[in-house]
């Protein structure tokens, strides 16, 4: 039995603008706690080169299948990285930094890197 057609609304895990999403969230939540204790150096996020290459993507009219897949795993690295410097920065805190609202978005983000990765 084939299953039902997919609602059109909601994107596709894998699709490339919404892992580039994710990754300028995750960009935000690290500058959440930086901006409470700016005395410490602000961590390395590669935002340009991350941006760059999502639009070399974006803006192909017709991008083929090695290309936005190539992009796919450039997304997908950037927001692994992210989430290490997340992670490490949540350790270094004796309060949790982050608004509900961010937290919400952070697990969601997760969940999204998860089924795009399949480690679901």
């Amino acid at each position: 039995m084939m299953p039902g057609p997919c609602p059109q609304d909601i994107a596709y895990p894998t699709d490339i603008k919404l892992l580039a999403k994710s990754r300028e969230i995750t960009e935000a939540i690290i500058d959440e706690p930086h901006a409470t204790n700016p005395q410490r150096k602000k961590p390395r996020t590669y935002r340009q080169e991350a941006r760059k290459r999502y639009l070399k993507v974006a803006q192909n009219k017709n991008p083929s299948r090695k290309v936005i897949r190539k992009g796919i795993k450039f997304q997908l690295q950037y927001l692994k990285g992210n989430f290490k410097t997340i992670e490490k920065q949540l350790d270094s805190f004796a309060v949790f930094p982050l608004t509900h609202r961010m937290q919400q978005k952070y697990w969601i983000i997760q969940t999204l890197y998860a089924q795009a990765t399949g480690d679901v």
